[in-house]
């Protein structure tokens, strides 16, 4: 039989099985909506890449893995040039403002 500790350990991973799939997909909707955030805020681009970072960390190594799979496989194409272009943008404008300066 199970001790009562390891029953509420069997119970509780059972619940996190059962339920890990929407954490997955829940997890992909918030990164695609930080990448939107991305393409439409693109003076805040360090501030957002920061909280997706950090909310990417707070996630289960799994899990994780997971919803960036699922949020890439997910996102838009054009979403995903867009954030290309402003990108690329982003880094030529550093290049003349390091290169003015140097």
């Amino acid at each position: 039989g199970f001790a009562p500790g390891q029953m509420d350990e069997v119970s509780a991973r059972m619940a996190w099985s059962k339920h890990r799939s929407k954490t997955v997909q829940d997890a992909a909707k918030v990164l695609q909506q930080y990448r939107t955030r991305l393409i439409n805020e693109p003076d805040n681009y360090e501030d957002i890449l920061e909280e997706m970072n950090a909310f990417s960390k707070m996630l289960p190594p799994d899990i994780r893995m997971e919803a960036i799979a699922r949020a890439n496989g997910q996102m838009d194409r054009s979403l995903y040039e867009g954030l290309e272009r402003r990108v690329r943008e982003k880094q030529m404008q550093s290049e003349l403002i390091n290169g003015a300066t140097n």
